[in-house]
């Protein structure tokens, strides 16, 4: 069963977190990859312009660039994002919540 999908900086953070991997298991520290490419990637992340919609409802129109879009029943996605608010498998509620960068 999937419990939660998502697009956006974690895909990114995933992808830095596989070339940082293997040097940070050869000094003791591989559980650190996802967290550090988490950091790289939201530090560097511009955002993507898509429009959002659930069951007939526009939730982010795309006019600003989002971070991340992510559906689910479980309580987190990637390395632990909490998808608020916390949907159970067991309510049958999902959520869908739509991160966009900070203003710079």
């Amino acid at each position: 069963m999937v419990n939660a999908v998502h697009v956006g900086v974690g895909a990114e953070a995933g992808a830095i977190a596989a070339d940082v991997k293997e040097p940070l298991y050869k000094i003791g520290i591989g559980k650190a990859a996802y967290p550090v490419g988490a950091l790289a990637a939201g530090i560097k992340a511009g955002g993507h312009r898509l429009r959002v919609t659930v069951d007939g409802e526009v939730l982010h129109d795309g006019a600003v660039p989002t971070l991340l879009v992510a559906a689910g029943v479980g309580t987190s996605v990637g390395g632990g994002t909490p998808l608020p608010p916390t949907p159970t498998p067991s309510t049958g509620s999902w959520t869908s919540p739509c991160r966009r960068p900070p203003d710079r």
